[in-house]
């Protein structure tokens, strides 16, 4: 595939994780074309047309054109397919014949693979299981300019089965768990208590926003003191006229204080009166007697802890991040406008696509996001969205209370959904 390498991009996204993910940004971009990935630094070019001057994907590149309505994302497969129905291996394949192909199988999701190969399935759980792929590089063999998988790498789709004459359709959702507290500090930062805050440097420790110096090992640690370790005495002293006797004993030297002479301390201690030596203080610190007290600085106030790697932030939580194509808000994921709403439904309504962005604000009104009820009517609809429904009867009974505007009762709310939507 060769795509412009300038003078046609409008919006370049900055650290894109990989090449799929930035195929997954053009669609939900809506004046994208056809995207270009570099990667070596993870800039993702969108475009409005393949550009004039050209390059291989090959060199260190990526490209594509926007992935078609209901793009779920790359994944490996393996031998036992993880589609597990081989649909066509055709020399003119595209990603609307191989759509096309499993519509009439009646299967709602379907992939392209190696350019020219077709595989459908029903177990979107199945057919993400091995995980995302890098390897979906290879243009569709009836259309260069679409991507059509890889070597054991899916290009997966779902395929739309709306009616279309309703007024919108629920998007799939699952629960990703309760969230957690922030566990992780920003990049050059460490944890004391519940924020982060720069190292201290080398010698000290820090507690909270202060840097203490460190005790020896032998001297305990009284938080803003080090306790010295024991002091010993240096005997009752010799006379003026012993002195050579107190050399003979003392092979460290002896010295005056007062009418005796006495043993010189040990290293690390010195003479305190006549009688005493006590430990010396490490560099830095003042001597008050029996301990030490430590030098310190402040080193700023503290940033709040952030999720790790792993995790996504949300509403001062940490949750696992959602597969590709859905959207997390709070521990619930729903399909995204990057998984495609249908062509019926092609407005993203929040957990919702709906005919028009006018259809959107009256779903909004009837559930009561627009009119003061918002945390009573969320709350429900999260709790219905992170749960998987066999008949939409069942999602129109647990959708029923969120309703706060509309309808009186509760059966006249679960009618609302039953009349007005259908699981996209």
């Amino acid at each position: 595939m060769d795509y412009g390498a300038g003078g046609s991009e409008f919006q370049t996204l900055r650290n894109v994780p990989s090449a799929d993910a930035c195929c997954a940004g053009c669609g939900t971009t809506a004046d994208c074309a056809y995207w270009v990935f570099r990667h070596s630094n993870g800039d993702c070019y969108l475009k409005r047309d393949q550009g004039a001057t050209n390059f291989f994907a090959s060199s260190g590149l990526s490209a594509g054109a926007k992935p078609a309505a209901g793009y779920v994302g790359c994944y490996n497969d393996d031998g036992s397919r993880r589609l597990p129905v081989r649909l066509a291996s055709d020399p003119s394949m595209t990603t609307t014949k191989c759509r096309d192909l499993a519509a009439s199988a009646g299967l709602s999701l379907y992939g392209t693979q190696y350019g020219a190969e077709c595989y459908g399935g029903s177990d979107e759980t199945r057919a993400t299981s091995l995980g995302p792929s890098t390897g979906c590089n290879m243009g569709c063999a009836g259309a260069s300019t679409e991507t059509c998988g890889g070597g054991w790498a899916n290009s997966v789709y779902r395929r739309s089965t709306v009616s279309g004459n309703k007024l919108g359709c629920y998007k799939k959702s699952y629960g990703r768990g309760v969230g957690v507290l922030p566990n992780a500090c920003p990049s050059g930062t460490e944890q004391s208590g519940l924020l982060c805050y720069p190292p201290c440097q080398a010698g000290y420790t820090g507690v909270g926003p202060v840097c203490w110096q460190n005790c020896p090992s032998n001297f305990r640690d009284d938080g803003a003191f080090c306790a010295k370790p024991a002091a010993y005495g240096r005997g009752t002293g010799y006379a003026l006229w012993d002195q050579w006797k107190c050399v003979r004993d003392n092979p460290q030297g002896c010295e005056l204080n007062g009418w005796l002479y006495y043993p010189k301390c040990a290293a690390g201690f010195y003479a305190f009166g006549c009688c005493i030596c006590s430990p010396l203080c490490p560099s830095g610190m003042t001597d008050i007697g029996v301990s030490c007290a430590k030098q310190s600085y402040g080193r700023t106030a503290g940033v709040p802890m952030i999720c790790s790697s792993d995790l996504q932030q949300d509403a001062g939580l940490c949750y696992p991040k959602c597969n590709t194509g859905y959207d997390g808000i709070g521990p619930v994921c729903w399909q995204s406008a990057s998984g495609g709403c249908p062509t019926a439904y092609p407005n993203s309504c929040g957990l919702f696509c709906t005919k028009s962005s006018e259809t959107c604000t009256q779903v909004e009104k009837d559930i009561g996001l627009k009119t003061g009820y918002l945390a009573g009517s969320y709350a429900f609809l999260l709790a219905c969205a992170g749960t998987t429904f066999a008949t939409f009867g069942a999602a129109a009974a647990c959708f029923g209370p969120a309703l706060v505007t509309f309808g009186a009762t509760y059966a006249d709310n679960a009618l609302y959904w039953t009349d007005n939507f259908e699981f996209c």
